[in-house]
């Protein structure tokens, strides 16, 4: 959906509308245990790794973990 968009602050603008969306800020924050948070250090340690600093994506995902270990499913 967002990658549909061809002009990239377009994308931006998606991105950002999805993310900061105030229903799912209250329900996460509510009932899911701050899984936006969670997500942005996802999101931080792919990021990481598709620029090549692969120490930087390891520690990140490594304190994901500490975080919450249901995280575990997406590294194998």
């Amino acid at each position: 959906f967002v990658r549909g968009a061809v002009d990239p602050a377009t994308q931006h603008i998606i991105s950002a509308s999805l993310f900061l969306h105030p229903g799912f800020l209250i329900i996460d924050h509510i009932h899911f245990q701050y899984n936006g948070f969670l997500f942005g250090i996802l999101l931080w340690s792919i990021l990481m790794a598709r620029n090549g600093n692969k120490l930087a994506s390891g520690i990140l995902f490594a304190v994901l973990l500490n975080f919450k270990h249901i995280y575990m499913y997406i590294a194998v």
